[in-house]
Parts: C-alpha cells; sequence; structure tokens
C-alpha cells in the first residue's frame, strides 16, 4: 500500500462504505454533498463516491448509461465531516 502523508486521505480509506458529507471547489463555487464513499484511489488523489443524483448520458455511440459514480480530488476538499 502506498505511504501517504495527508490525513485527509487516511481518514478517506478508513471510512470507505460509511456516508459523509463534503464540501468541495468546484471551479469558482463550492458544492456540498452527502454521500456514500465507495473507494479511494491508488494514487491517493482523489475519493470515489456514489453520485447524489444519479443521470443517464445521451450517447447515440454507446447507448445511454447511468452515472452512478463521482471522482473528487482530495486536494479540492475544503471540509469533511462523517455522517453515518
Amino acid at each position: 500500500m502506498l505511504q501517504n502523508q495527508n490525513p485527509l486521505a487516511k481518514t478517506i480509506s478508513k471510512s470507505i462504505g460509511k456516508v459523509a458529507r463534503m464540501t468541495y471547489k468546484l471551479g469558482n463555487l463550492e458544492e456540498v454533498v452527502s454521500s456514500r464513499i465507495i473507494d479511494i484511489t491508488d494514487s491517493h488523489n482523489s475519493v470515489i463516491i456514489e453520485h447524489p443524483a444519479p443521470f443517464k448520458t445521451n450517447n447515440k455511440v454507446n447507448g445511454d448509461k447511468t452515472v452512478t459514480t463521482m471522482m473528487i480530488p482530495i486536494n479540492n476538499i475544503l471540509a469533511f465531516r462523517i455522517v453515518l
């Protein structure tokens, strides 16, 4: 396993499967989501969560797919709290 000195990455990796509320930067704005943590990337740079509002893509070549996951870069997370 990769050694990481980022305390937030360590907390997130221990919280896989739990619900968390995160505030993160999205461009010039801030977004707040409450969702279940699915995993953390191997490089410990991003967290993978359930998408708070799954939606269908409109792709005529590969067919419609439902987006159910979302990746957030850990460096963009401003606040993190375990809810459940």
